[in-house]
Order: C-alpha cells, then structure tokens, then sequence
C-alpha cells in the first residue's frame, strides 16, 4: 500500500513539474513574440522620425534605444543609417545579427535587434493602406497616395534562456 501510495504521489509531481515548464516556456515565447512585435513598432516611428528629420532621431540613455550614429561610405554628413534609409545605400550590408539598425533593450530581458531596408519606390494599386497587426496592407480602393518608397522592418527578440523570436513587416511612406 506504501509503494502504491508512494508511487501515485511521485506520479502527480511528476505531471506538476511538467505543467509548470510547458507554463515557462509558453510565458518566454509569449514574451518574445511582443518584444519582437515592439521592436518592429519602434523601428517605424525611428524610420518616420528619421526620413521627416533627415537625421538619426534622438533618444534618451533610458529609453533602452540605440541607433549607431556611424558614418562609413557615401555622404561624410550623413550618418550611415539615415542614407540607408533615405537612398538604399548599403542596405544590404546590415542585418539583425550583423550590424544592426537599431538595439533595444526591453524590461523584460529581451536584447531587440532591427534591421530595416530600403526597398525602393513602390506604386500600389488601390492607392490606400491600412494598418494591420504590425504591418501595412493596400486596399483596393481609396483615395490615399500611389506612390511612394517601401521598407522591410525585420525585428529579432534575444531573451532569456536563449530564447529567439523574430517579426517581419514593411512600411510604406508615402511621396
């Protein structure tokens, strides 16, 4: 009776610690995919920021945000990222492990790497996008812009327990 009691008590742990790492791991991978998903986000508002400014847009040391204001090839006034944005140029020599466009660091441990390339000027039937999710999506009617340049956002989460997890979108600016 011990043995059986002993072993139907060993049993039930046994399922409990199993609950409790699906439970874990399912919270990382929630978490990832947000951090991931926040990092495309912010990437849009840094590209918005820096084709309305012609220049890297400035963050505070707090906000976990850092664009390298590096200035390697092309225009000697232009920070690399900004003529990467503005005109393509080495677009392809960055990517979210190799040189990343922007770095965030998240609250909940996540290390956020974005890489966005200029694809080029686009012309979209419908002339409207709307806002899906993290990404843009045309219409097919309306009366919003026909043309204009579009971006490939790629975001990667590093976080705990070498968790990875990676969002995709592009952005469409309007000319």
């Amino acid at each position: 009776m011990v043995v059986l009691v002993t072993a139907v008590i060993m049993m039930a742990l046994n399922v409990t610690g199993i609950d409790s790492n699906l439970a874990s791991t399912n919270r990382r991978t929630t978490q990832g995919f947000h951090a991931a998903e926040s990092g495309a986000e912010i990437a849009i508002n840094v590209l918005q920021e820096t084709l309305q400014q012609n220049a890297i847009p400035s963050y505070s040391g707090s906000s976990g945000v850092a664009i390298p204001a590096t200035n390697t090839s092309g225009n000697p006034l232009i920070a690399d990222f900004v003529e990467e944005m503005t005109s393509g140029l080495g677009s392809s020599l960055d990517s979210t492990t190799t040189n990343p466009d922007i770095t965030v660091t998240s609250l909940s441990g996540h290390v956020i790497q974005v890489d966005i390339d200029y694809e080029g000027p686009a012309s979209l039937p419908g002339s409207e996008l709307e806002e899906f999710a993290i990404g843009y999506h045309r219409k097919t009617g309306g009366t919003g812009c026909a043309s204009g340049t579009l971006y490939y956002v790629d975001a990667v989460a590093n976080g705990p327990m070498n968790t990875k997890s990676q969002v995709g979108s592009a952005y469409f600016n309007c000319s």
